[in-house]
């Protein structure tokens, strides 16, 4: 469920590849195409051929996956707002900075 959250976040931003996916989340094919199924299952995205190359399959948001999309953005962005009035903004893009470390 994890790696179809990710997965959903890097379309969100953008029509994606299996290729691009696998490559910017650095996990294998197989995993990507499997976070991929349980999304297109769930109704959150579609795949397509591509318009200028019918080998390579473009995958968009579904219109259900721009509102889940949209949707957990807003409550991330509640969620930063919430604590940054408790700690402060500072501390909260430090803390936002530690949480992107490798942590391996």
């Amino acid at each position: 469920m994890v790696m179809s959250s990710r997965v959903a976040t890097l379309i969100g931003n953008g029509q994606c590849t299996i290729s691009q996916l696998t490559k910017t989340l650095g996990i294998s094919r197989q995993a990507t195409h499997k976070a991929v199924g349980n999304l297109i299952e769930s109704g959150f995205i579609k795949m397509e051929e591509a318009n200028n190359n019918k080998k390579v399959k473009v995958i968009t948001l579904t219109e259900l996956g721009e509102k889940a999309f949209q949707d957990r953005k807003e409550l991330l962005q509640e969620i930063e707002n919430n604590i940054s009035k408790k700690i402060g903004k500072e501390n909260l893009e430090n803390l936002k900075a530690l949480l992107m470390l490798d942590w391996c």
